[in-house]
This record gives structure tokens, sequence and C-alpha cells, in this order.
């Protein structure tokens, strides 16, 4: 017999198998729906804290505190002042060490202006043969600046030091080695006579301007004045004013402002101290000193505008009346000191602006508010034999020169990219420059005579450095000072608007490279 047919409905069935839609969820399956909402807020707050660390770090590598990555973090400026304040914290005669590093460095500078180098002997560890060194190397260059700024009839007014500390390292017998980096900031003036006839009319207005394609970065700063008798007693009679006249100069050919040229320089110093009894002492500085290693004696001028080259073959010898051709330029030169024609048909390819703007930006002057850092698309040769090379070929490629011919960049630069006298060979035998000059600074004339080898030079030349029979430094044109005297860009050590000879002595053989690219 057969059973009768149960029917299970459709609402018991779903009950079976776990309710019907209108019924609660049962809780395991509830919490499931709770752990994926969970989950996207907190894959939306991953996604808003990696923006976040990307916009913080564009931030800090455009403000210079992170390194390109090749360069690993390590270098980075943000973890080197961490690490150093952690390390004050824990050990006070590290914070000590540096901020007497610091100081005597600002006194040191200090005495570029004035005063007597015996005021800076007590920093110095005079029992030991390389704190001598380090203090006679000072009394030289401020010997040294001195003559200079004599010889060229100026007035140093200016200059400041500021300081970053890259790293300390405590050693095991209680010194201290810091390497630290120098920014400096310098400013000299020409006598008023030079420019102007200062009277108490004159109305306080700057204006800044250029003499062709050099630019003038100026001020007409009148720091010291005659007493004026309208004066009454007892009131000071020396007064500290800006103003802007109107300075005609035939040296400049127009009429411009200021007396005032500032320039900057970077200087990177690995300093060794120890403490004798209660004060502090520099035993060693190591540096790349801008204003001159072991230098003497300044050039001195002379009323010759200077010589001319005979032909370039290859050799540094001059010529008498020869004819120099590099590509579509011709230089006559001859013999007899101001007798010399210039007749140049270059190609105008080379942008002198454009190579310009690369010097500044990329000079590593920071204490000058138009000067940048280098640019971090090129490796560093400071420690691999100077990077003065590399940096005036990276000019000059931003100019428009074009890699080729042994002289290129790609992982790293070739010989003729970062090495002096093999760059300014490339120039010539490439006929991308020509030599308008080689001799001493007596020869060359400053550059505030138009028909001296000096006045020949426009942005983006280049200058070379001989010393002993070796191309030995090489630097970018940059400008011209309101009196008209060359200034330079240029890297190991970095310089900008440096006159174009401060540093160097009255041995030195200057070559003045022209682009005629």
């Amino acid at each position: 017999m057969r059973k009768p047919l149960r029917v299970i409905s459709l609402r018991r069935r779903k009950s079976r198998l776990g309710g019907s839609p209108g019924k609660v969820l049962p809780a395991n399956q509830a919490l499931s729906f709770q752990d994926k909402r969970i989950r996207a807020i907190r894959r939306r707050l991953t996604v808003y804290l990696c923006l976040l660390i990307l916009v913080a770090a564009l931030v800090l590598y455009l403000a210079g505190y992170l390194p390109v990555m090749k360069r690993g973090f390590e270098q980075s400026r943000l973890v080197r002042a961490v690490k150093l304040f952690i390390a004050s914290k824990f050990d006070s005669e590290q914070d000590e060490a540096v901020k007497f590093v610091q100081w005597a460095l600002e006194q040191r500078t200090a005495l570029l202006l004035a005063g007597d180098a015996e005021d800076i002997i007590d920093n110095y560890d005079l029992d030991s043969s390389p704190g001598t060194w380090a203090y006679e190397n000072e009394v030289n260059r401020i010997a040294y600046l001195r003559k200079w700024v004599q010889a060229r009839n100026v007035r140093m007014v200016e200059a400041v030091s500021t300081f970053e500390v890259d790293s300390v390292i405590r050693e095991d017998d209680g010194y201290y080695w810091i390497e630290l980096t120098e920014h400096t900031v310098y400013a000299y003036e020409y006598p008023h006579s030079d420019l102007i006839e200062p009277t108490w009319a004159l109305e306080a207005s700057l204006r800044p301007g250029t003499v062709g394609a050099f630019p003038l970065r100026s001020e007409v700063r009148i720091s010291s004045w005659p007493r004026s008798p309208d004066i009454i007693d007892g009131a000071p009679g020396l007064l500290s004013s800006v103003l802007s006249v109107s300075v005609s100069d035939p040296a400049l050919g127009t009429d411009e402002p200021s007396v005032r040229h500032e320039f900057g320089s970077r200087t990177v110093h690995v300093i060794e101290v120890i403490k004798a009894g209660s004060r502090w002492k520099i035993r060693k500085d190591w540096y790349q000193d801008p204003l001159g290693n072991n230098v003497a004696e300044p050039g001195q001028a002379s009323d010759a505008a200077g010589s001319f080259p005979g032909d370039y073959s290859g050799s540094s010898e001059t010529g008498d009346g020869a004819s120099i051709v590099a590509g579509s330029t011709a230089v006559n030169a001859l013999s007899g000191g101001d007798n010399y024609a210039i007749s140049a048909a270059a190609g105008g390819v080379f942008d002198r602006e454009k190579a310009l703007r690369y010097a500044v930006k990329h000079s590593g002057v920071r204490a000058l508010p138009e000067g940048g850092k280098y640019n971090p698309k090129y490796k560093i040769y400071t420690f691999a034999g100077g990077d003065c090379a590399n940096f005036a070929s990276q000019v000059l490629h931003a100019g428009g020169l074009p890699m080729g011919g042994g002289w290129h960049y790609a992982k790293e630069g070739s010989t003729a990219w970062v090495q002096s006298e093999s760059l300014v060979w490339h120039l010539l035998s490439s006929s991308k420059g020509i030599r308008l000059f080689r001799g001493t600074f007596s020869e060359a004339g400053s550059g505030v005579q138009s028909d001296s080898p000096a006045g020949e030079l426009e942005p983006g030349d280049i200058i070379a450095y001989e010393i002993k029979g070796q191309l030995c430094h090489v630097a970018v044109v940059a400008g011209k000072d309101p009196r008209g005297y060359v200034t330079i860009a240029s890297h190991t050590a970095d310089r900008l608007y440096f006159p174009w000879d401060l540093g160097w002595d009255d041995s030195t053989v200057f070559w003045f490279i022209k682009i005629t690219y």
C-alpha cells in the first residue's frame, strides 16, 4: 500500500535550510559583513596614508632634506639631523664640540674684514703639527685676501658664514671628527670716488640692471659719509643708507647704479677637535678653500691690455701674428699687446642665457638667494679629483653643446667630461671653442677694459687655470660686477659670482676659452 504523499511548504523548507529572508541573519554571517566594512575602511586609510607620505617626501625632497635614492637614505640631511639631535642628548661634550667649531669658524670668517690673526690662535692645537698648519693656513688666507683687496682697489664690507653639521664621530681617546658645510656670503665695494661723488642731495631709489648679457646683482650702499654741516653736535656723522644713483662709467658703457658686489661660496670642512683642559681646540681642518689653497701673492695689474695666442696646434704655447681658425670663427692675433682684432661669425647655437641660468641654479652656493643645489642627475666627483669640469660640462650642455667626440655623460662622465685639461682640449679640437688668451693676470686685464682679453668674455665661456704646466681647474663665466670685473661660477670649491682671479696667485696662467658653437 502506497504511503500518502507529504507536501512540505516552501516556507518550511527555507526554515530548515536556514530561515526565510525575513528573519534575522545568523551572528556569524552578520559579523562577516562588519569585517568587510572594516577592511574597506582600512584600505582607504592605507591609501590616504601612502598619499600623505608621498606628498611629505616630495616636499622634503624639494626642500633638500631627502636625497636621490641612489645616494642612499643614510645620506639624507633629515636622518643626519635626527641622529645628531639624539646623540647630543646622550653626549653633552658632542654638543659643546659642535658649538665650538661653529663659533671658531665664525671668528675666522670675521677676520676677513678686520682684526688680527692672533685673535684666533687659541682656537688651534699648536702642540701638534696639523694644528699648527691649520692655524698658519688661516693666517695666510687672511693675508692673501687683504693683498687682493688692496690690489683691486676695493673694500670688503661683508663676510658672513652659516653652517650645516653633516656628521659627528667620537673616537675612543676623546676627540671628535666633525664634518660640516659652510655657506658664506661676501661683499666688497669700490671707493665712491671711482663711480660717484656722494652729495647730500642724493635720493633713495634702487634699480637693478644689466650690462649687455651680464647681470648686475648689486646694491648702492654708502656706508660712510662726511659729516653734514647741518647735523648738530653730538649727532652721528656716519650714516648707512641704500641709495640709487646713475653712474656713468666708460668701462661699463652705460649708466648703471651702485658700487657694491655680493658673491658666495660653499665649503665642506672635515675637522678634528680635542678638549685641552677646559678649552676645545682644532687639531685638523681639511677643506677646499674658495679663497685659494697655498696662494701667497695675487696677480698684479699692468697697463698692458693683454696678449692673444698664436695658432692652436694642441700646445699651450703662444705665437706671434697668427690666425686662429676654429669652426666659423677667425681671430687675428697680433703681437704687441693692444693690437688685436676679433672677427666672430659663430653659428649662434649656444644659448648663453640658458647656460648661465643652469650655472646659477646648480652652483651649490645656497648662501645667495638665487644659488641652488647640485643637479642630482649627475654624479659628484668632488672626492675623485674634483667636480669643476663635470659642472662646466653640464653648463655647456645646458647651453646647447651636443655630446659626442669623446665628450658625453651616460651613467657617468667620460674623461673629457670630468677632467679639466681633457675638457679644454675637446672644446678646442672640436671647434666648439677657441682660445682667446693664455697668460698671467697682468696680461689678461680684469675685464673692466673692453679691449682687454678678459673684456671679450661672455656668460658661458670657460676660464681654465694652469699651474706648473697643468690645467688643474675650470670655471664658467657668470657675469660682471658693477665696475665690469668678470665673475665666475664653479664647483670644488663652490663659487658663485666670484671675481675670476680671486683664489689664484701671480704664478697662475689663465686660459680664456670662447665658446663659438
